[in-house]
């Protein structure tokens, strides 16, 4: 009876050691997995792309209080440095009047190496000298040229001409080095080429001075008219100043579409 129990009870012990042999057996192929690797030849390196782009914007002679005589002889005046001044305001400002000129620069320069556009933006709201006929045209004396360092892009146009040619992107090719100058420049003619120039540069200046379409009789006698509604739009907004804001930058592209 003795062996009989002896020999189930071994028989238990080993029964329990094989489980307990197919339950760490089984969690060992339940934790196991499939593994092939492989490493680089080398270390995978990159540096940041270079960004060296320079914008200049010099307005300084734009506009100015007085201006004088460029050269000896001639009807264009320049802003004047010294001397004896031939156009003054009268009071503290910057004015244009027939015979003044005025001009100013966008310069940029460098190279990146990444591709690149130059974007001039010209704010909302910008003005030009104008005067608005019977026929409903307009009269702008003031003629404005954008030029760069190879060719005149606008020629003595409208500032709504220069304002639509300066808002187009230039693209900048990435690792390509610059250095251009955009030059702006604006004249009144002393005598304007279109027909009544001088009739209306005067008139302008007459409205200017009581920002009103109106003139007195000895005025319009002096004009040879009868009336300035014979002339111009006396309903019209007129408009006695130059008003205009710019911002040059250059940004990184995707892509030149």
């Amino acid at each position: 009876m003795k062996n009989i129990l002896k020999s189930k009870k071994v028989v238990m012990i080993t029964a329990m050691i094989l489980m307990v042999a197919l339950v760490v057996g089984m969690g060992a192929m339940t934790y196991s997995r499939y593994v092939t690797s492989n490493s680089m030849d080398q270390a995978a390196t990159a540096t940041v792309a270079k960004w060296g782009y320079v914008v200049n914007v010099n307005a300084n002679d734009m506009f100015a209080e007085t201006y004088e005589s460029k050269d000896s002889g001639k009807d264009k005046l320049a802003i004047a440095a010294a001397g004896d001044d031939v156009v003054r305001v009268t009071s503290a400002g910057a004015i244009v009047a027939p015979g003044t000129t005025g001009s100013m620069t966008i310069n940029y320069n460098g190279q990146a190496e990444v591709l690149a556009e130059l974007v001039i933006d010209v704010a909302a709201g910008y003005s030009d000298v104008a005067l608005v006929l019977k026929d409903g045209s307009t009269y702008n004396p003031v003629k404005w040229t954008l030029s760069d360092s190879s060719s005149t892009l606008v020629n003595k146009g409208t500032l709504a001409e220069l304002v639509a040619e300066l808002e187009t992107n230039t693209t900048l090719t990435a690792s390509t080095s610059v250095n251009e100058t955009y030059t702006i420049t604006w004249e009144w003619a002393l005598d304007g080429t279109e027909t009544n120039a001088n009739l209306y540069d005067t008139i302008l200046g007459y409205m200017a001075n009581n920002e009103s379409a109106t003139l007195t009789s000895a005025q319009l006698q002096g004009l040879n008219i009868d009336d300035l509604a014979d002339v111009i739009d006396t309903d019209a907004t007129h408009i006695y100043d130059i008003s205009f804001q710019l911002d040059a930058s250059i940004q990184q592209i995707q892509s030149a579409d």
